[in-house]
This record gives C-alpha cells, sequence and structure tokens, in this order.
C-alpha cells in the first residue's frame, strides 16, 4: 500500500509541476509559442533592459577578483540582455564574474532569463594566452575557407570555456579606403572573398553555438579623414557613396546565407541609417 501512495504523490506532484512550468521554459514547446509568451510576461522595463548591454566591471573588481552584490542587482533591473567582459584579468576571476552573473539572472530575477556574454574574437578570444591567429587581413590571404571554418571551431571551444556565447566578429567591411583605422581587421577589398571568409569563420563558430555579431556588413561610403567610423575633430564625414557601390560591394558578398545579427552603425547615407540599408538595398 504505501510503495502505491508514494508513487501518487510522486506522479501528482510531477503533474503539478510540469503545470507551473511557463511555456517560455519548455523546451519541447515551439519556439513561436515560448517567445510569444516570454513576450507577455515582461514588463516595458525588462523589455527595454534587453537592448541595453552592461559591462562586467559594473559587479566585478578585476584586480581583486571581489563580486559586488548591488552592482549585480543593477545590472539585472538595467541592462540585463548582455554584458562586455573583454578586460584584462585572470582567467579564474573573468570565469567567476561570468557565472555570478549568469546565477544571479537565473535565481534571482522575476524571468530567470541568463544574458549574452561578449567579447572580441576576430583572430582570437580577447583574454589573455589564448589562442592567437594571424590578423584577418592576413589569415583572408589563405584562399582557404576550410581552414578558416577550423580556426573559428578553436576561438568557440576557448569561448565557451569561460561562458562566453557571443563575439564581436567577423569585421564584414571592405577595405576600399587605407585610411581608415580597420584595415588590418578586415579581409580585404574583394567583396566575394570576404563574404566567404566571413561565411566559413561563422560556421566555425557556430559548432559550439556561440553567436557572432558581423561587424559594420555594409558601409557604403568612402572614408576621408577617418579612423573607426569617428570623424575627426568634428569635420564632417565626406560621403561619395552610391547605391550601385552598395550594391556591387557590399550587399551580396557570399554564396551562403547569413542568419548572424549584423552590428548598427552610426552614419546614414542617402538619408538611411546604413544598418537598415541591409533591408532596402
Amino acid at each position: 500500500m504505501r510503495p502505491l501512495l508514494a508513487a501518487g504523490i510522486s506522479l501528482l506532484l510531477s503533474i503539478t509541476s510540469a503545470d507551473l512550468t511557463p511555456v517560455y521554459k519548455n523546451a519541447s514547446a515551439s519556439i513561436e509559442a515560448r517567445v510569444t509568451d516570454l513576450l507577455s510576461r515582461m514588463t516595458i522595463e525588462e523589455k527595454t533592459s534587453q537592448l541595453m548591454q552592461g559591462d562586467i566591471t559594473e559587479w566585478l573588481n578585476t584586480t581583486s577578483g571581489e563580486i559586488n552584490t548591488s552592482g549585480l542587482a543593477g545590472f539585472a533591473s538595467n541592462t540585463a540582455g548582455q554584458f562586455y567582459v573583454g578586460h584584462d584579468m585572470l582567467w579564474a576571476r573573468l570565469s567567476g564574474g561570468i557565472k555570478a552573473a549568469q546565477d544571479y539572472m537565473l535565481h534571482n530575477t522575476t524571468l530567470g532569463m541568463p544574458a549574452l556574454v561578449q567579447t572580441e574574437g576576430i583572430h582570437g578570444l580577447r583574454v589573455g594566452n589564448a589562442t592567437i591567429f594571424n590578423s584577418p587581413i592576413g589569415y583572408a590571404c589563405s584562399w582557404n575557407p576550410s581552414l578558416i571554418e577550423q580556426m573559428g571551431a578553436v576561438i568557440a571551444l576557448e569561448s565557451s570555456a569561460f561562458g562566453v556565447n557571443q563575439l564581436y566578429a567577423p569585421l564584414g567591411d571592405l577595405a576600399r579606403e587605407l585610411r581608415y583605422g580597420r584595415v588590418e581587421e578586415i579581409f580585404g577589398e574583394d567583396g566575394f572573398l570576404a563574404g566567404e571568409i566571413g561565411y566559413a569563420y561563422i560556421k566555425g563558430e557556430c559548432i559550439l553555438s556561440i553567436l557572432e555579431i558581423i561587424l559594420k556588413w555594409i558601409r557604403p561610403t568612402r572614408w576621408e579623414r577617418k579612423c573607426n567610423s569617428q570623424a575627426l575633430r568634428g569635420i564632417r564625414i565626406s560621403r561619395t557613396g552610391s547605391q550601385h557601390r552598395a550594391r556591387t560591394w557590399w550587399r551580396k558578398r557570399t554564396s551562403n546565407d547569413l542568419s548572424s545579427p549584423i552590428q548598427t552603425a552610426n552614419h546614414r547615407c542617402w538619408s538611411i541609417l546604413c544598418h537598415v540599408c541591409i533591408l532596402v538595398i
């Protein structure tokens, strides 16, 4: 009798637990159902915080490794969507700071949503003693997408070991202007080569589900007196771009479909924000 009673209680508890589990946390539910359920539960403040980026130094002292719980609370309230970790520190402090934030998000917030953990990775994970590969302008000269894919897999493996799940890479711009401050970070001036190498990098990263942000994919302008996309001394940007250049140089540069997010731009061309051009060109 007792075994039957225990089994019945266990069954009842499991059914009750299943009924109380939110749809958005149910891995067997469809993506559309999970997203719809999650959005219905979010306040406007929670939705807004998903659009903001925090920084690991808000709660982690990179020198001592001390965790500031009030900093964690502020991050969870204001910039809960993602946080940047590209700072010089010991491995243990980096992984400890990331774990502290994710644990806080899972167990001390209403929705229990983990955050995106972001850093640099155009030719290796930005952390001390990580594997560093050639600069992109160099490894693009290999014309070897399969080799670049293997490189991406190595970067993904090292990123996942720390809990990093999103990289600012690859840089999708073209080296059409040598005065541009990021020439060494891109794949050269050839649009097709840049697209194929970038795709191979992303494919390698996806082996371990690392999410990439393609930096500056569409930029139909010619850079004059520019460095890192910022005007110098308030000088007005000279725009000599055209829709022809945008379509032939920037738009379709790979035979494969790219589903990674595109970094937004800080300038306009033909009165349209350049990050919008990917939708309208």
